[in-house]
């Protein structure tokens, strides 16, 4: 026995959607999925409130992903929104909009919240869902970090690093210059300084999610455009992320729009992602990392996403 839910995660940068059937045991089965650029990171004021265009904008992106939930039979849609209007100051205008226009519920969850959901996310499609794994979200606003084992959390942390937000907060040339890439090198580093010596000391597989982890993904298998069953549980080396810091950091944005995989959106913010993966990548003393297409909102959707906990 299965039901059709949808879920959505409002992130920084991008608005992630899925609809799936979901059985008695929790396991998630997809059944449509898409993403839409939000512009919530850049539509923060300096002043921390969110402009008139970019709620609208999410209305209406809101509005699609509710009109196809219909077409599907979804039964219920589950909604976590997260850094950016956790920092908004008028987030309660697009919250209230978002009720009285289409009846849907948008509930801040907090970091820890958003670990907990990321983690069972991403653990719902591992081949092996009891391994021992450290997930990790590099997200528009922040990143997520979770070391795991099964159903079982034994350390996690949301940190203050993500694409959107290192991007506003450094870089100011296009191409960016070198001492723009160390300032976003060194404030990732100074932010996972912070992680604690043990979490160093394990030796389990590194499974990253996100915009960014995706785009790599799907820049490395050179693809035209977005197919997440290619990109999850591809292995991205310590190497490759270099030399795609490398070809980003010498492309004009321009330029790196037409880069396969990249997405004309995601050119803008892909280089300070990859930055922290890659700082993610030596912190955590790691070569490689396993991508996962799955993240929040299938934790939304799993066993861990049952009865509110994600309220």
């Amino acid at each position: 026995m299965s039901k059709a839910l949808a879920s959505l995660d409002i992130g920084t940068n991008s608005t992630l959607f899925l609809v799936a059937e979901v059985t008695e045991d929790g396991s998630v089965l997809p059944r449509f999925h898409d993403v839409k650029t939000n512009d919530l990171g850049r539509g923060l004021n300096a002043e921390g409130y969110l402009s008139p265009e970019t709620i609208d904008l999410n209305i209406e992106i809101l509005r699609s992903f509710r009109n196809i939930s219909d077409q599907y039979g979804a039964v219920e849609i589950r909604i976590a929104a997260t850094e950016a209007l956790r920092r908004a100051k008028n987030a309660e205008d697009l919250i209230q909009s978002a009720a009285k226009e289409l009846g849907l519920q948008i509930n801040i969850i907090s970091g820890k919240q958003e670990a907990f959901l990321t983690y069972h996310g991403i653990r719902s499609g591992l081949p092996e869902p009891n391994s021992e794994i450290i997930a990790v979200d590099v997200g528009g606003g922040s990143s997520e970090i979770i070391h795991g084992k099964g159903e079982n959390i034994l350390y996690s942390d949301s940190m203050p690093i993500g694409a959107v937000a290192l991007h506003k907060q450094h870089i100011r040339h296009d191409p960016p210059t070198a001492s723009e890439l160390m300032e976003v090198r060194n404030a990732s580093r100074k932010a996972l300084a912070q992680l604690p010596t043990e979490l160093l000391k394990t030796d389990c597989d590194l499974v990253i999610c996100g915009g960014t982890a995706s785009s790599l993904a799907a820049a490395d298998l050179k693809l035209p455009e977005y197919n997440p069953e290619k990109i999850g549980g591809r292995l991205i080396t310590k190497e490759k992320v270099e030399r795609f810091i490398h070809q980003f950091a010498s492309c004009t944005l321009e330029e790196r729009r037409e880069i396969a995989g990249v997405g004309r959106k995601r050119a803008e913010i892909i280089l300070p992602g990859t930055i922290i993966i890659a700082e993610m990548l030596i912190r955590l003393q790691r070569k490689r990392y396993i991508t996962s297409e799955r993240g929040l909102r299938y934790g939304l959707l799993a066993n861990s996403g049952k009865d509110n906990n994600f309220a």
